[in-house]
């Protein structure tokens, strides 16, 4: 449950994505971003939202479906470039070598 912040979901599905040994998993680098990246994603899905229903409400449905989309990438942008600044920084941080590729025995 991603409310609870000691076990995220965007924790599980990275490992679902990139299966991870359980002590990396565990390392305070690792689950302070993924603390951070639930949040900064329910702030970016938020914004959206907010953005979406502001322009539903103002303008006539024509306009505010594609204007709200526009006006939501930029955020969405915003909320992709913190978030690969914050993994990368993780990665470094925590002594951690990304390889691409099946692992070798």
């Amino acid at each position: 449950m991603t409310l609870r912040l000691d076990q995220p979901l965007i924790a599980r599905l990275a490992h679902d994505f990139c299966p991870m040994p359980a002590e990396v998993r565990a390392s305070g680098h690792l689950r302070r971003l993924f603390q951070r990246l639930s949040l900064l994603w329910g702030a970016v899905l938020l914004g959206n939202a907010s953005i979406t229903l502001g322009m539903l409400l103002t303008m006539p449905t024509t306009q505010s479906v594609p204007m709200s989309s526009a006006a939501s990438a930029p955020l969405f942008v915003l909320g992709l470039t913190a978030s690969l600044l914050w993994f990368r920084r993780a990665v470094r941080h925590g002594g951690y070598v990304l390889a691409w590729g099946h692992p070798h025995d």
